[in-house]
């Protein structure tokens, strides 16, 4: 999600759109900077356990409060859905707010019908839905977001760092030979993302393909059961953890993949869908 509106927020600076990010603190880095052509301004709370959450709600409601009073942004674009999506209930008459559903918390959440009430009353003054998949968007629209208030747009890539053209880092850091097939799978480790059925089905993958080395990037709760799953099925050697790669380098791993879709284009695309929401927007606030 980070990489998902860093990479659109500088988009839209780039079209000439007034940007301003609205988050929590990172590293210890509170306050308002400045992150390209984007203001972000890192909303601070006390590390106290069991409160965190409440702090940040109460915190960002109220400074959202002041954003929209004061710079009057034309959209409050919220692309977490809880607790920020709930921290600008309030200001769905003063701003228009268009959330975009990443989060699979969403969909647990949705599977279990004492969070129903919570669900229809944080989108019930939701403007648009962005949806980097089709059952986010129905599962959504089945709690009171209008289907033509909604958008299926997949998550877009920056062509030039992830081109052809990019030199390829696994085979020598993890003295591979020239002739092994990499199988990358860049996944947070938790139950969600299903890794442990990858690493299940590597015996029968190496069957067919003995030649085939998998690349687990990412880091996670899971990350230890993983590691003895690939030993109990003595395929340690063939399953490589990396751990968590940082921005910079992940192109690298990739080496060779690309999207369909630019962050310019996914841009321009988001704009268009902001028109049923609202004529012509040029502010935006994102949290």
């Amino acid at each position: 999600m980070q990489s998902h509106v860093y990479n659109l927020t500088q988009s839209f600076a780039r079209l000439g759109h007034e940007v301003r990010v609205v988050t929590k603190p990172q590293n210890g880095v509170r306050g308002r900077q400045r992150d390209g052509n984007v203001d972000v301004v890192r909303i601070p709370f006390l590390k106290i356990p069991k409160t965190m959450t409440l702090q940040y709600t109460g915190a960002a409601a109220a400074y959202l409060t002041w954003l929209v009073l004061t710079w009057k942004p034309d959209i409050l674009h919220i692309h977490s859905f809880w607790p920020e999506l709930l921290s600008t209930k309030h200001l769905h008459r003063k701003v228009r707010i268009v959330h975009t559903a990443h989060e699979s918390l969403f969909l647990i959440m949705a599977e279990q019908a004492r969070y129903h009430r919570r669900l229809r009353f944080i989108l019930s003054n939701v403007d648009g839905l962005v949806g980097p998949s089709n059952e986010l968007i129905e599962v959504a629209c089945g709690f009171g977001v209008p289907a033509d208030r909604s958008l299926f747009l997949p998550n877009g890539v920056d062509a030039e760092k992830f081109s052809p053209s990019v030199e390829g880092i696994i085979k020598e850091r993890y003295g591979l030979s020239s002739t092994s097939k990499i199988v990358l799978c860049p996944r947070r480790l938790v139950p969600k993302n299903g890794v442990k059925f990858l690493v299940e089905a590597v015996p029968e993958i190496l069957r067919r393909h003995p030649e085939a080395v998998f690349v687990i990037v990412g880091d996670g709760p899971e990350k230890a059961a993983l590691e003895e799953q690939s030993s109990a099925l003595r395929v340690q050697d063939k399953v490589i953890f990396a751990g968590g790669i940082s921005n910079d380098e992940i192109n690298r791993y990739y080496a060779k993949v690309l999207s369909e879709l630019t962050w310019d284009q996914i841009a321009r695309r988001t704009l268009d869908f902001y028109s049923h929401v609202l004529a012509q927007p040029r502010k935006h606030a994102f949290q």
